[in-house]
Parts: C-alpha cells; structure tokens; sequence
C-alpha cells in the first residue's frame, strides 16, 4: 500500500492509505514526485552535522513511514498504538534504503513490537502476538527474507534436547523453541535474523563426535570481554593441545555476547578460568595497565585499599586485581591517575615494625592447713642412723611394713603411749602412740607460663599452654533403652591473647586478653572414672598504654579454695566424743592471686631483631645447662605506688621452690 500524509511538506504528520488504482495518471505521477522528496528528506535527515546526527524524538509511524518509502516497503500497522512511541536513531553515514531496512528490526526490538513480512506486505505487531502467529517454514539454510519465521533444523551428531536446554539463553525472550524426539530435530519460531544466527550456532556445533563423545556444552556469559575476541583466544589455547581430556570446542555468540563451549570437565574447568581472567582484566577500559610487585606489604590487602580510589567524586576508571602467588598488583587506570597511584603503594609497601613481648604469667599462693586429730600406731622409740625416730609395726589403717618418721624432718606436735616419754622434733611427748598435728604452710610461687613473643604492629599474636580435656555433655536413652552420650571437649590451661599498636610517640597501647583455666583439685580427666569436671577459670581482658621497654603488672585476681579431708579408723571414728581419739580431720583454705607482667619492645631494623634473637638464645642455652632464673625483683619490677616503694614479691627469708637467687 501507499501512503499519503495528512499534511503535506512533514514527516511528523500521520499518513492515510489511499487506492492506487483508482487514481489517474496525473495523480501518480504527483505521489511517485512526492515519494523521491520523502526519500531524500530522509537521506538529508540521515547526513545531518557531517553524517553525526539523523533522527531524534521522532514518533514511530513517521520513522517507518521514512524506511516504506526509501526501502520501497509496505506496511501494515495500527497508528493509534504506535504514535506515542518516540525513536532516536544516530549514525555515522548517510545509511542505504538496504540499511534503512534491516535498522528496522532494532528499532522494532526495542520498542517491544515485532515485524512480520508475508505476501509482499509486512505488519507490525506486539511482541506478545507473534508467538501465535503462523510465519513461513523454513526447512534448511539459504536466504530468509522474512522479519518472523518458523526454522527447522535438524541435528545429526548432538541430541536435540541438550541442545534445547543450553542454548535457550541465547534466545529472545518472544522466540519458541521445542524438541522433535522422533527426528532429533529443533523447531524455532523466531525473527529472520536471530533464527538465521541460532541455526549457524548449531551448525558449528554439531559436528563428528570424534575426541568429544560423551562430552558437556556449556555456555558462557560474559559481562566486559568481547566475545569475538575471547573465542579466537581459546581455540588458538586448545587447539595445540594433545590432552584429550583438555580439548575445547568454542563458539562464540556476539548478540549475547556469550560462548557455547563444549568439552571435558578438565577443559571446561580451564576455560572458565581464562575467561575469568579476561572478563576482569577488560573491565579498565582505558587501555593502561602497570605491574606493582610488592616487597613487604600483602598484595590482597593493598588492592583492598586501592579499590576505594574507585568510589571517589568524581568516581575514577580503576581496576586492581591481586596476584597472590607473586604478591603482586595490576593496576588498569587512566594514565594520569598512575602517580597518585604508584604514590600511595609506596607508601604502603615498608617494613612494618614489630614488638617483642616478655610475659610472665604467675600464681601467688597462701596455704594455711591445720590438721587435728589422733592416730594410733603400735612401735617403740629408737634411734636411726644416730637420729631420734619412732618405728611402727603398720599404723591402724596402713598396709603393713615397718615405717619411720626421723625426728628432725617434722614438725608440729606428737604425743605417744607406748614406753617412756619420746623425744621428737626437739620436744618431749609422752610414750603413748598418738599424734596430734599443728601444720602450718605459708607461701609459694607457681610459674604458669613465661612466654615471649615477637608479632607485627596492629597483628594479634596468641599463645595457648594447656590441655583438652573431654567432658560429658549430655546424654540420651532411645525407647529401646539404648544409652548415647555426647562428649564435649574443654580447653585448659594458659591463654595469652596480645594486639600492639606503637604510636607516634613511640609507646605501645596493648590489647591483652589473658585467660587461665585448671581442674579443680581432685579431679580427673577420665571420663571412666568421672563424667562432670569442674574448672577454676580466671579472665582478664584490658587496654593499657606503655612506654616502650616498660614493665607493667596486671593482676588481683583472688580465688579462695577450702578443702577437708577425714581420715578415721573405721566404727570407732565413729563413736561420739571418743571417736575424735580413732580419726584425723584436715581443713586447708587456699588462696590463689593471678598477677601477669608484661615488657613490650619495639623492633624497628634488622639489627635490634638481631638482639632480641641473641637475648633469646642465651636464655635457652641457660635453661640447657640448668642454669635457668627469673628473677621476679629484678627482671620483673611492679611500678612503684607514691608513698611505698617498690613491692618485693618474694616471702622474706625464702627462696621460692623452681627460682634461684643472685
């Protein structure tokens, strides 16, 4: 059909068919005029600025009215619906009536509507409506000269459904595409263009099996990689290659700018990773690309810090990806960002400095024990290597044998009934064979652990001394009668947890998180013999500032432990009042103050690491010989508090047991 515009001498007005064959001669000879002057308005609009700009904002029915006349086209289409739709179409070249055409599709595209040509006439419809709408079949390749077509296309060496459930992704969103079983064939109801490109892609693919019987097809999308390219790239990687089980096939698919890539698992894996690698690497489109290799700082966290560039105002074209095998950068940016750039990884690529810590984590423990009681036992006095002793015949309650209690060995008070009086510990008792004792225990020093540990400045360093101990958590009995326990594991022992941070002025401000479990004491850690174990746990966690080489001392953390303990002959400790003669009653009360010193240095160069390292070794090779000392006095000095002076932790007059004096 042809066309008339409603108001002549404009394209913007909408245009109404008229019968050709009932016009005169005169007649035609106006509108064939008319239609060369639309024709080469069009190609005046289409060479507008030098060739640079052509359409814009125009309404859709005078775009096609536009491609009717240069493409020598008719159309069918319901004006009403298409009025409100504006195209802008831009180009670098006057384009062809040819050109004019196929544009035609794209504009159709992306205004949801599709094109169909039967019968010398094409009608526009909405996409929706194609999919039931009979287009030709077409049977084999060759020309396709319609806008919507019906493609059959038979596969020879692949199954049609494998192919089906792969290749629908490349497909629009209006094509159909169903499975023939019978024939192992595929029919697509698509536009010309699309069904044309989907039946060359299952050409490609559908080839001898040769080295890819029982081989997997998969498709590839890719986001910044052009598709073109990454496919001569990875037949020119697979071709050369002898591994049967790493052979590739790759097709490419520019529209959706995917690969369809069939193969092994072993090729398939290696592809994937090639592509990875390309669709990142192109993401930097400004074509600069430098290598930082880094000697002191990690790679994954730099790039880190250079990705925030990317978020700035205004935002910049950076891309870093991190090579953490070589422990390098690749930076892709604009070239003028690369001073900035190279400025700032500099500046993070130094030696960090490092903080050497001696610990000592120590218990202070006060005893006092007071043991009443009577114990009978059957012996004489006599005298044992020149010394005063008592020699009994086997205690009530002991297992038999001759057993001796050297006078100068034991103190407290004894009391004897047998023969004269005994002289014991430096006093006189009278001969009767009981003792009652008065013990008292002062103090004691228990070393827990004496660490030293080096870290990184802002790096946490931990050190665990200890054991796991199993601990019965819970336990279930089925209808069956069937017993199950669950067994849990508890961690006991030292746990020193330590953050430094050295600051401008040279100080070191420690997290510390210091925790110490024990079994309390009785008890075992076999879960034959006992299920519930109870632990004594003492927690500190703090923040403290110190100079560097300072020592400080955190502690007060006081636990208290009573304990009594009964050892009696068996019914006669039982009597009332006169029992208290057959049996022996022990109570102790201790009491346990947690303290722990701590002297941070600062490591800055190779040669003050070098003498923390000697400091270290010297005191291993003391420790070797026998020769190890801490020296709580010395080497571990609590601050002093105005008005005291410093403290001395060691009891007057004793020598720790485990600690030597200088």
């Amino acid at each position: 059909m042809l066309y008339r515009p409603k108001n002549e001498g404009s394209l913007q007005g909408s245009f109404q068919p008229i019968d050709p064959f009932s016009q005169a001669a005169g007649l035609m000879s106006r509108l064939l005029l008319l239609t060369l002057g639309l024709f080469w308005a069009g190609q005046v609009c289409f060479a507008q600025a030098g060739g640079s700009t052509n359409l814009r904002q125009m309404d859709l029915p005078s775009v096609i009215e536009l491609i009717a006349k240069a493409a020598h086209k008719r159309f069918i289409y319901d004006e009403d619906k298409l009025k409100a739709k504006k195209v802008t179409v831009l180009a670098s070249n006057s384009p062809s009536p040819q050109e004019l055409y196929k544009m035609l599709d794209s504009i159709l595209e992306v205004n949801d509507l599709s094109a169909v040509e039967e019968g010398g006439v094409v009608r526009i419809l909405p996409s929706g409506g194609i999919k039931g709408d009979n287009g030709p079949v077409v049977l084999g390749p060759g020309s396709l000269t319609q806008h919507y077509v019906t493609r059959l296309i038979v596969v020879k060496y692949i199954e049609a459904k494998t192919l089906r459930n792969s290749l629908s992704p490349l497909l629009g969103k209006d094509a159909i595409l169903v499975v023939e079983d019978g024939a192992n064939a595929l029919i697509l109801k698509d536009n010309r263009e699309s069904a044309e490109r989907f039946a060359a892609i299952v050409a490609a693919l559908d080839r001898p099996e040769g080295d890819f019987a029982n081989s997997s097809l998969e498709v590839v999308a890719l986001e910044n990689a052009s598709a073109k390219d990454a496919e001569v790239m990875l037949n020119k990687v697979f071709e050369q290659n002898a591994n049967r089980g790493k052979r590739l096939r790759v097709v490419g698919d520019t529209r959706t700018n995917s690969l369809i890539l069939i193969g092994y698992p072993d090729g398939l894996e290696q592809a994937r990773f090639l592509l990875k690698r390309m669709d990142q690497q192109n993401k930097a489109q400004a074509g600069n690309m430098r290598v930082y290799s880094l000697k002191n700082a990690n790679a994954d966290k730099v790039s880190k810090v250079l990705e925030r560039f990317r978020s700035g105002n205004p935002p910049t074209q950076l891309q870093v990806i991190a090579d953490i095998p070589s422990n390098s950068l690749v930076v892709f940016s604009d070239a003028g960002d690369f001073d900035a750039i190279e400025n700032v990884v500099n500046q993070l690529d130094i030696i960090r400095a490092q903080v050497f810590i001696q610990a000592l984590i120590m218990e202070i423990k006060l005893d006092r024990s007071l043991d009443l009681g009577v114990e009978w036992q059957a012996g004489k006095a006599t005298t044992i290597s020149g010394q005063d002793a008592f020699v009994t015949a086997g205690g009530v309650g002991s297992t038999g044998g001759a057993r001796t209690f050297p006078a100068t060995t034991t103190g407290g008070a004894a009391v004897g009934v047998l023969g004269g009086p005994i002289t014991f510990g430096g006093q006189t008792f009278s001969s009767f064979n009981a003792f009652i004792k008065a013990t008292q225990t002062d103090s004691s020093i228990d070393i827990l652990s004496n660490p030293q540990l080096l870290t990184l400045n802002n790096e946490e360093a931990e050190i665990k001394v200890g054991e796991v101990v199993p601990t019965l958590s819970a336990t279930k009995v089925d209808p069956q009668g069937n017993q199950t326990t669950s067994i849990d594991y508890k961690e006991v022992g030292v746990m020193l947890r330590i953050s430094p941070q050295i600051n401008s002025d040279n100080s070191i401000e420690l997290k510390i998180d210091q925790t110490s479990s024990n079994l309390v004491q009785g008890q075992t850690n076999n879960l034959n013999q006992q299920g519930a174990i109870t632990t004594l746990n003492r927690a500190l966690k703090t923040k403290v500032v110190v100079n560097d080489g300072q020592t400080i001392v955190l502690g007060g953390l006081i636990s208290d432990e009573m304990t009594d303990v009964e050892a009696k002959t068996p019914c006669l400790g039982d009597i009332p009042i006169l029992g208290w003669f057959f049996k022996t009653r022990t109570s102790t009360v201790r009491k346990t103050n947690l303290l722990v010193f701590l002297t941070p240095k600062v490591v800055r160069s190779e040669e003050e690491l070098a003498q923390v390292s000697r400091s270290a070794k010297l005191k291993l090779r003391s420790a070797r010989e026998g020769h190890f000392r801490v020296d709580v006095t010395n080497e571990y000095k609590v601050p002093v508090i105005p008005g005291e002076g410093a403290r001395d932790l060691t009891p007057k007059g004793e020598t720790p047991a485990g600690l030597k004096r200088d």
